[in-house]
């Protein structure tokens, strides 16, 4: 960054000192209309920068000249002060601006020891009551260091062999052999089953190799079952090359869906004859085609044993649609296994495949199939068949005196479904508490269902709603409640 001849840094507004005051101080020296037009124009730029599924605020934090210009931004305050995870790279000129408009917290000292800014925490620990934070969290910050592999910063915490002991899991997750060797150097505690299970799931090859070499028991039961829970097929091989019984890692990743794993495995000679059976049973498809590629048969009871299964309606139906194309027929069984599992959308599909022709058969003809068998509407498929949110479904389901809840309001409300909304709360139907209900439509970003409990004169907590939008990237939601609260006099 350019000096003046003073030796200052040059920011937005002309030249400053080294030491960093208020950035706001530099607006006085704008005109009125330079400012509202500059305004104007980051408005454009930064507010959407900000809300985009990358996430710039921590390279922000970083540039002077980035945070001189969020400055002039209507959008300051939460952009500087609301996002507590950000935090300069350790830069002290940084931190003492930083720090002197927002105290700093576990949070921060967490997230510098996570990205292993040895800076930052030393600069968190001179400030009042820096120290007696750290103390209180040392635990916590030690472990984010040993996720991160900074050893300079565990050096620097100074920790004790009990505190120690406890990072070799962290270290494992990250992967780290340097930092599991300096702990290991200092409390050299027989390693435990957590500490593979973390290296395993996180695909660290020297770190599975560094625990053989100090004799870890890798055919341990516990350890055998987190470790198979991998999706990378290197792990597999690792773990067979080390003498690890391969027992139960089969079942495993056809439960999971892991096709690579399934193929490693299969090329290492090891298969399970009920394969087929726990795939339909899993509601994976794509395990299903690998153990067909692999000699399994179908079964002749394939629908039944799918629908019996746990999976959701949406998956079943997926199955079912991949058998049809097979060429296989569903039989009763298969109905029968729909009406015991409750499953609406999946009966609706046998039904629907069976009639002739198939796009005369609607929702109400399958309410009315099932009240043929079941005609109390307590019955669980009905409740079901309410979650497909279908007015026609409402209608019938209310004519025949169904028992309407929350619960059907609530599912409206995630699915996005205003009509169905509506219609509930027209017949008096509750639509749930309102907080559950607010942070449910701004989550999924359902802006109109908002507006209408607004016009409704249902209370809504702006502060909330500005601060989910935030975390879950929903502009239009944003910005909708900003221009809300801005137009009224409302403090932050």
């Amino acid at each position: 960054m350019k000096t003046s001849q003073g030796g200052g840094k040059r920011h937005l507004c002309g030249w400053t000192s080294t030491t960093v005051t208020n950035p706001k101080l530099c607006q006085n020296k704008m005109s009125n209309e330079d400012q509202a037009t500059q305004t104007q124009l980051l408005d454009s730029v930064l507010f959407p920068l900000f809300l985009s599924p990358i996430n710039l605020v921590p390279i922000a934090y970083t540039s002077y000249r980035f945070l001189n210009l969020v400055q002039f931004s209507r959008h300051s305050e939460w952009i500087l002060l609301d996002l507590n995870q950000c935090i300069p790279d350790g830069d002290e000129t940084m931190l003492q601006w930083f720090f002197s408009i927002q105290p700093a917290t576990v949070a921060h000292t967490c997230y510098a020891s996570t990205h292993g800014r040895l800076e930052a925490v030393a600069h968190i620990a001179s400030m009042g009551t820096g120290t007696l934070l750290i103390l209180d969290n040392l635990s916590e910050i030690a472990q984010c260091a040993a996720t991160s592999g900074s050893i300079p910063i565990l050096d620097y915490l100074q920790l004790s062999p009990e505190d120690t002991s406890q990072l070799y899991t962290a270290a494992a997750k990250g992967g780290h052999v340097p930092v599991l060797q300096w702990i290991h150097e200092r409390t050299p505690v027989p390693l435990y089953t957590s500490i593979v299970i973390n290296a395993a799931l996180g695909s660290h090859l020297e770190a599975l190799e560094w625990m053989r070499r100090r004799g870890f028991n890798f055919d341990d039961p516990r350890a055998r079952a987190g470790a198979g829970a991998t999706n990378d097929p290197r792990v597999i091989e690792c773990l067979h090359r080390f003498g690890c019984s391969m027992r139960g890692m089969w079942e495993k990743a056809i439960i999971f869906g892991r096709t690579e794993i399934l193929r490693t495995l299969h090329r290492l000679g090891f298969s399970n004859k009920d394969s087929m059976y726990l795939a339909l049973r899993s509601g994976r498809l794509d395990s299903i085609i690998i153990c067909e590629e692999m000699g399994e048969t179908l079964d002749r009871n394939a629908h039944a044993i799918v629908i019996g299964g746990g999976c959701a309606d949406k998956e079943k139906i997926e199955i079912l649609e991949w058998l049809k194309m097979k060429g296989l027929p569903h039989n009763d069984l298969a109905v029968n296994a729909a009406i015991d599992a409750n499953s609406f959308e999946t009966l609706h599909w046998l039904l629907k495949t069976e009639s002739k022709p198939s796009a005369s058969h609607g929702y109400t003809d399958t309410l009315d199939w099932i009240f043929h068998l079941h005609d109390d509407m307590s019955h669980l498929i009905y409740l079901k068949s309410a979650q497909t949110c279908d007015l026609s479904v409402f209608e019938w389901l209310d004519a025949h005196g169904y028992a309407w809840t929350s619960i059907e309001s609530l599912h409206a409300v995630a699915l996005g479904r205003l009509d169905a909304v509506k219609w509930l709360f027209e017949r008096g139907v509750m639509i749930g508490p309102i907080d559950s209900v607010t942070y449910i439509s701004v989550a999924e970003g359902h802006l109109d269902i908002l507006e209408w409990l607004k016009n409704r004169g249902f209370t809504l907590d702006m502060r909330v709603i500005c601060s989910v939008a935030r975390q879950k990237r929903k502009p239009n939601v944003l910005r909708w409640a900003r221009e809300d609260v801005e137009s009224t006099d409302f403090t932050w």
